[in-house]
């Protein structure tokens, strides 16, 4: 599993509020990566998957806040996450599949499944790449076997 972050200060938005971007960026991709590591230990153990992250933008927008006279991030309906990516999926150094692929949830605020009082910060990013490893990286990964079984054994 190997996951790369390119060009991260083209990034849509990977904005804190309250630490320096280095600090919050460097939080940021590493709790992606952990979850994307963790989402991969899924797969067949003969499966290799690598991605580049070409984009991302958290849930929520960063805006300043009179009242409380700072930056806040405000997780509103119409400020959905979206990441964007290239992955490549081989097994024993055979390609398998390869593209680009941008996931985003236009109605993150009203699926079910995620406690809104969760500490979590990125619960809703974690939940776009949960869904993109659930639907569309097993099925890629168990057609392959299918069509290999088929053709090994005629």
């Amino acid at each position: 599993m190997n996951v790369t972050w390119h060009q991260p200060a083209t990034y849509t938005d990977v904005r804190g509020t309250n630490e320096s971007k280095a600090r919050f960026q460097k939080r940021v991709f590493n709790q992606l990566e952990k979850h994307i590591v963790k989402l991969a230990a899924s797969l067949p153990k003969d499966i290799q998957l690598e991605m580049t992250i070409t984009d991302v933008n958290l849930a929520g927008d960063v805006q300043f806040n009179f009242s409380m006279n700072r930056e806040i991030r405000i997780v509103k309906s119409i400020y959905w996450p979206k990441i964007a990516f290239d992955f490549k999926i081989t097994q024993s150094d055979k390609l398998l599949d390869q593209g680009s692929v941008v996931i985003k949830d236009m109605s993150f605020m009203h699926r079910g499944g995620l406690l809104r009082s969760s500490a979590d910060s990125f619960k809703y990013d974690k939940r776009l790449l949960t869904n993109w490893f659930n639907n569309e990286l097993q099925q890629k990964v168990t057609n392959f076997g299918k069509i290999n079984s088929a053709v090994m054994s005629e």
